[in-house]
């Protein structure tokens, strides 16, 4: 999750994307596929209240293969 969000915010904040894309798809392609309820259940103990579930979705559509 730590990653995928970090390499999200590479693409958002930095304007990093082709280095973001680059790390991401770096990663083990199961990291790409989350159980919906897994992160939905994290989302309840982030203490910023981010919706991790909705998070991963967008790094999985804009930095995916």
């Amino acid at each position: 999750i730590a990653d995928s969000l970090r390499f999200l915010m590479y693409h958002e904040s930095y304007r990093k994307t082709n280095r973001a894309r680059e790390l991401y798809q770096g990663l083990q392609p199961e990291s790409w596929n989350f159980n919906i309820a897994e992160a939905t259940k994290a989302s309840t103990f982030c203490p910023q209240g981010i919706d991790i579930a909705a998070r991963l979705e967008k790094a999985r559509q804009e930095l995916g293969a």
